[in-house]
């Protein structure tokens, strides 16, 4: 389980990343303006089986609450 990052995406798979397998994880309440998964330049990465999403209003932490995206 991967939650609750700050300022950045919760995970980066980056320039050169060959073979990697992101499966069956939990990813939630990425940075403002953020993503739960950045991947780009890579070869051969699956992402498979992974549950995604955000629950701001009832993140334990209190910095999440005072950065999150507004919505218009």
């Amino acid at each position: 389980m991967f939650h609750d990052s700050y300022d950045d995406d919760i995970l980066k798979i980056l320039d050169g990343a060959r073979s990697v397998t992101v499966q069956d994880n939990v990813f939630y309440n990425q940075g403002p303006n953020e993503q739960h998964i950045d991947v780009n330049s890579v070869t051969d990465v699956r992402i498979e089986g992974n549950i995604f999403f955000n629950d701001f209003a009832r993140a334990d932490a209190t910095i999440l609450e005072t950065r999150r995206p507004t919505s218009s």
